[in-house]
């Protein structure tokens, strides 16, 4: 059975979770709901400016900030932004990567 962008963005918090990278303190469901959430909202601003903007550079940033926000104590910020970069292209919706 295949897997929803939701339950692979909970599964990739939690794994996250497990090896330190990502703090143990946050609901990973309703994290995943703010990551979800927040990318479609740059998508449809994005799209309701024509496709205007640099979508990669405010998604990147939203990457950034959230990186620091939801990392571990024991976490550099480093790991936490390589996880990201591997993941990425996981979580972004497959009408932006066609664009």
């Amino acid at each position: 059975m295949m897997k929803t962008g939701q339950e692979n963005l909970i599964t990739i918090i939690t794994e996250g979770m497990e090896r330190g990278e990502i703090r143990n303190d946050v609901d990973e469901e309703q994290l995943a709901l703010m990551i979800s959430g927040t990318l479609r909202l740059l998508v449809t601003r994005w799209q309701l400016k024509g496709y205007g903007g640099d979508l990669r550079q405010q998604a990147g940033r939203f990457w950034q900030t959230l990186s620091r926000l939801i990392r571990s104590n024991a976490s550099t910020q480093s790991d936490a932004e390589n996880a990201v970069q591997v993941r990425e292209s996981q979580v972004v919706p497959r009408s932006v990567k066609q664009r």
